[in-house]
């Protein structure tokens, strides 16, 4: 699967792109389990091979906007720029940080496990007091749309990682998360005292961890080798004679997420964050929002209809 903020203009090009695999939202984790042990790492499926990483670095570009917006402010940070401008903080992982990967045919389809630790540090500011977030544990909930918290040395999990966007680079020698949406979580938002705060996606994370094991349910396919549109089937137990690869793509979720807002002046000029309407304007408000959607490849099985 492939989840990415694109334009619709884009989406027809993406039927001749080599799609990443990647999650939906994740699903809502109550208390009770949030303060317990995830899941031990899921045992190998038979079907697929297993990548297991470690070490590695993250990066995190802060949507400083949106957290003053919710009521924390970053200490260091410089609101008001877009997207492209934003700083990228760029942390390690902790050497014994290690996540389980499936996959099949180089292919990623989905986080079996892992934990760690981020060695970051970031400081906010929350209603005139310091809030210090410091080296989180890193834990990878597994399932059908993982999560992984980010835990605080206190237990508490302030921010969750969802909506992943993975693949193999280098041949398999690289666990690569491409993009995954940074959240605060229901109990920073009890903090800030802000409900509406809650699972709101306040940045983006990039990581790439290099991967130390490969245990292989079958032999694994070359990088070089994929299935082009058009090829014929011939190693899939049960494909009909004659079945040929194809490149359908569907979208299965479309969402759209709030980033920003500011006040222009008259001339829809000098635009400042932290207003979103008025009052010398009233009326000429800007707004952001990010559109988030999710494809598959049917990978020549199924139907638009059948998903």
């Amino acid at each position: 699967m492939l989840r990415k903020r694109v334009v619709p203009a884009l989406w027809a090009l993406l039927t001749c792109t080599a799609l990443q695999a990647s999650t939906n939202a994740a699903m809502n984790v109550d208390a009770a389990k949030l303060a317990a042990v995830p899941d031990r790492t899921r045992p190998i499926n038979s079907d697929m091979d297993r990548a297991d990483t470690l070490g590695g670095r993250l990066s995190i570009s802060w949507n400083d906007d949106l957290l003053h917006d919710l009521g924390l402010d970053r200490v260091g940070a410089l609101r008001g720029k877009v997207n492209q401008d934003r700083e990228l903080r760029r942390f390690e992982l902790d050497a014994k940080t290690a996540f389980a990967v499936d996959a099949v045919d180089l292919n990623v389809r989905g986080l079996a496990g892992g934990e760690g630790r981020l060695l970051a540090t970031e400081q906010f500011m929350l209603r005139g007091a310091r809030l210090k977030w410091q080296d989180p544990h890193i834990l990878v909930r597994p399932g059908a749309e993982p999560r992984i918290d980010l835990v605080s040395g206190n237990g508490e999990a302030l921010f969750y990682i969802d909506r992943i966007m993975y693949e193999f680079l280098d041949q398999g020698r690289i666990f690569s998360i491409r993009s995954a949406d940074i959240h605060i979580s229901t109990l920073l938002a009890k903090k800030m005292r802000n409900a509406g705060a809650a699972d709101q996606a306040v940045g983006e994370i990039k990581m790439q961890a290099p991967v130390q094991n490969w245990i292989a349910a079958k032999v694994i396919r070359a990088a070089g080798a994929p299935y082009w549109p058009g090829m014929a089937v011939t190693d899939q137990i049960g494909a009909p004679l004659g079945s040929t690869w194809q490149a359908d793509v569907f979208m299965k979720v479309f969402s759209a997420s709030y980033m920003r807002c500011g006040t222009c002046d008259a001339n829809n000029l000098n635009c400042s964050a932290g207003g979103c309407d008025g009052p010398l304007n009233p009326g000429l408000g800007k707004v952001v929002f990010a559109p988030s959607s999710t494809l598959t490849n049917n990978r020549n099985r199924g139907s638009a209809s059948s998903l």
